[in-house]
């Protein structure tokens, strides 16, 4: 019995995976091209679009603007930089 090393057997792998695709790629290639479609995502009338009315009626309360701007770097370090798993300093030194 012959013996065949590695080489030879993905040679031989490539080529027949190569001819089994070779009747699905000759028959996608004589059909004819297909029509691009445009998808639009289906969007509910009045979501995401709010008029001038509704922005004046719903304005942002100044308090929570205010403890945004002053806690965007505590924010920042406890999603950010911290978030990663086994990635922050307390992580280093108890592993």
């Amino acid at each position: 019995m012959p013996s065949i090393d590695r080489r030879e057997f993905c040679l031989a792998l490539g080529a027949l995976s190569g001819a089994a695709m070779l009747p699905t790629a000759l028959r996608a290639s004589a059909a004819p091209p297909l029509r691009p479609r445009t998808l639009r995502p289906p969007i509910a009338p009045g979501i995401g679009q709010a008029s001038a009315d509704q922005q004046v009626a719903a304005p942002r309360p100044k308090g929570k603007m205010q403890w945004w701007r002053e806690a965007r770097f505590g924010m920042f370090i406890h999603f950010g930089v911290y978030a990663l798993p086994a990635r922050g300093e307390w992580v280093q030194w108890h592993e």
